[in-house]
């Protein structure tokens, strides 16, 4: 009974985590403008790149997209 338990709860698991990535990777609103911080110039697009997150329930990997500043070189993952 006790491998029975093990496996539901790891099965659980999964699915939580699986639900969890799915929902966060559809909740992410691009922003319109993104300036770097340092320069203060509007950043360029580079690509979608992927971002391990850490949550309650565990670490996720989202895809998020990554700017970067023509001036200084500076790369972020805007927040939300």
């Amino acid at each position: 009974m006790t491998d029975i338990e093990d496996l539901v709860g790891m099965m659980g698991d999964e699915v939580t985590q699986g639900a969890l990535q799915a929902i966060a990777q559809g909740e992410q609103a691009e922003p319109s403008v993104v300036i770097c911080e340092t320069c203060q110039v509007r950043m360029h697009k580079r690509g979608q790149r992927k971002k391990q997150v850490v949550t309650k329930r565990g670490e996720i990997e989202l895809e998020r997209q990554y700017y970067v500043c023509p001036a200084c070189n500076a790369g972020v993952f805007p927040p939300r």
